[in-house]
Parts: C-alpha cells; structure tokens; sequence
C-alpha cells in the first residue's frame, strides 16, 4: 500500500509541474483543461436526506508548480486548491452537475483519498462501492477512511507543512507502519475484496484533532452491511497485534519504585491455534514480542542494562502487550465483528473444523466468542535499536 499511494502523490504534482514546463505557461498546454480532483468527501445533506452533499478538492496547478497562472475559478490566491460541494442524489449525479461550476473537466486519475462520513458509510456503503468499482481511475489506488466529521470541513483544512489536504491525509496514511495507532488505508478493490473474503474490514477513522488540525486516530470497522463502530487507538493497536501488522509500538511499564521503562517493541512471530476442551473449540493466540529499552526513568533504581534482564519490568510488559491484545478481543466481542481473522485463520489452518463451526457460512463472526488464552513471549534487548 506505501508504494502505490505515494508514487500516486508525486505523479500528481510532477505531471502538472511537467506540463507547465513544457510550454513555460499552463495557460497553453491541456492541463488549463482539466481539474486534477485529488479528494471526494462524501455526506448526507443535513435535512435533506437521502440527498448527498460531495465534496471535490480540486488541485491549482499553479501553486502545485510554483508559478504559471492564477488560481483556479472560485479560490482564493493564497489557497493551493478549489474546494466544491454539490447536493445531488448520487455521486455520479453530483460530479456530473459539478463540471458546470468550473472551467476545466474533472479529471479522476489522480485522485487520493475517498472520505465517507459515518452515517453514508454506515446506511449507503454498498451503494457507494458499487459506484466507485465501477471507475477504473477510483477503483484501483484510491484510499478510503471514514469520518465521524464533515468531510467538506477536513478537505478545507490547509496544511502548513506539505501539500494539500488530500494529499496530506494519504501520505500521513502511510505512516501506519511506524504510528501503529491506525490500520493501513485500503483501495476500493482491496476493501471489496476483503469484506468478500472475510466478511468485514478496518480503515484508517479521521478526526478533528489538537488545533483544529486533522488527524488519523483509530479505525473504522466495515462489514458487508456498512459501518458497524469504532475502535480506539489502543484498540486498533491491539488489533495489529492479532493480524500480524504491527511493525513498531512504544510501550511503557512500571519499574521498581514509582519509575517506568520505556519499550521500542515489534512482533517477532505470531501462532494462532485451535484446541479442543471438553468437545468444546477454542482459540490459543501466541504472540513473539522482541523489544528494546528507549528510556529509563530517574525514579527506576534500574540501569537500562539491568532492566534488560530485570523479571518485573519482563512481566510488565508482557501485561502491556497481552492487555492490547485482549483490549482489541474484548471490542471484537462487543461489536460482534471478527476484524481479529480468527476465522480465517481457522479456515486455512483446520479447513475441515471450521466447516463444522461455519455449517456453509464464509464469514462467522461469532468466532470472537469463542474460549480464547493469549500467550505472550517476549525478549529485551538493553538498547533502543531493534534493526
């Protein structure tokens, strides 16, 4: 997913700089033709629903190449891109509508980020799916998040430090590998075929943050019917656990005294079982943890050297990882949701089992309820490097 998405990003901004180089004025190559949309927002129009109110980010090339000719119509100087809303009946109705309200025709190919608010995405998701696969340019490389906000309002956010909103939000997607707060943003062809294959799915939930600044926070969990709730950070993070996705936390856990350890951790292995109590099925979750000292506190009698080998500060953060994972269980369980792929898991390791628990289904999210034991192996290293 990091490489589509970013290579997507740059060729966005170098196809517009290319063209303006080539004639040395925007004003007389095609891209004055053409409105590159980086981002569609889509939500029901307040009070007159199911009326939809979507919401383009349309680029200004002259901005983006840093020279060449004003602003696009309807935006201001200062601004890097036009933001439009259009109240129709459909998506295709409203971007349809919305070609009469600039000079230039909207151009899908480069387009960035899809944002759903919550309620579309809880009432109308397959309604918009079915709509976006049917686009080769949005069914391939776009990424998709959900939003409890206004998606108009996110798209009019103008970041300090970098490229507009769209892009922005996407490249900041891909910081999912390091912040581990939130899950890897899908395409619409991934999304699909991971609620076809396992019956639901997670994508990256955007929120208003500290100083009004947008931010990625959590997830958004999708099944075949839409929207079924939210997990928190900590529970997304526990979720990364069971899936195999985690590539780097920070953890902290007591030491003697009133002081703390600070933890660089990555999953070194992951064994998901199914046993047997009682005629009974259950599941065994064994999760390899390796993890490294970043920080010992001065209130820790302990060295890091010390707290490295120390059986308190192991137990530690063994509890840190086991309650993740058990925290990320425990929100499968309240939303009924198997986003843990336990099923699947069963399904490719004891075929014959599952289609005994499954009786014909493809997606059996009451798995989650199962019996299930976590079991945490973790090593520590006395310094913060990991590679």
């Amino acid at each position: 997913m990091r490489g589509p998405h970013l290579r997507r990003a740059a060729a966005a901004a170098a196809a517009l700089t290319w063209a303006l180089a080539l004639a040395g004025c925007w004003d007389y190559t095609d891209i004055d033709r053409r409105g590159i949309v980086l981002g569609i927002g889509v939500e029901f129009a307040q009070g007159e629903e199911p009326l939809l109110d979507v919401t383009v980010d349309i680029a200004n090339p002259s901005v983006i190449a840093g020279g060449g000719g004003g602003p696009l119509t309807g935006s201001a100087p200062s601004q890097g891109a036009l933001v439009l809303t259009q109240r129709a009946g459909s998506v295709a109705e409203a971007l349809h509508s919305l070609q009469a309200r600039v000079d230039r025709r909207l151009a899908l190919p480069f387009v960035q980020v899809v944002i759903l608010h919550e309620e579309v995405a809880r009432r109308a998701l397959g309604t918009f799916l079915d709509f976006a696969l049917r686009d080769a340019d949005l069914r391939s490389s776009v990424c998709m998040m959900v939003t409890p906000e206004s998606p108009r309002d996110l798209f009019h956010f103008q970041p300090t430090l970098g490229p507009e909103s769209s892009v922005w939000l996407t490249l900041a997607s891909e910081n999912y590998t390091i912040a581990s707060t939130f899950p890897r943003c899908l395409t619409m062809r991934l999304l699909h075929s991971e609620l076809a294959e396992r019956g639901v799915s997670v994508t990256p939930r955007v929120m208003w943050g500290p100083d009004n600044h947008p931010i990625l926070d959590g997830a958004a969990v999708l099944a075949s019917g839409g929207l079924v709730g939210w997990l928190d950070a900590r529970e997304t993070q526990g979720v990364l656990w069971w899936r195999r996705e985690l590539v780097e936390a920070i953890l902290t856990v007591p030491c003697a005294g009133d002081g703390q350890v600070v933890f660089t951790a990555r999953q070194s292995g992951r064994h998901l079982a199914l046993h047997e109590e009682l005629g009974e099925p259950g599941v065994t979750l064994r999760l390899g943890v390796r993890a490294a000292v970043r920080e010992v506190s001065e209130e820790c009698p302990l060295s890091g050297k010390e707290a490295a080998v120390d059986d308190q500060v192991l137990s530690g953060l063994q509890k840190a990882v086991f309650d993740q994972a058990w925290g990320a269980l425990e929100a499968a369980r309240r939303l009924d949701a198997d986003f843990l792929e336990i099923g699947l898991s069963l399904r490719r390791r004891y075929p014959r089992r599952f289609r005994e628990i499954a009786q014909g289904r493809v997606y059996v999210p009451e798995v989650v309820h199962l019996p299930v034991s976590i079991e945490i192996d973790a090593t520590i290293a006395e310094f913060g490097e990991l590679n």
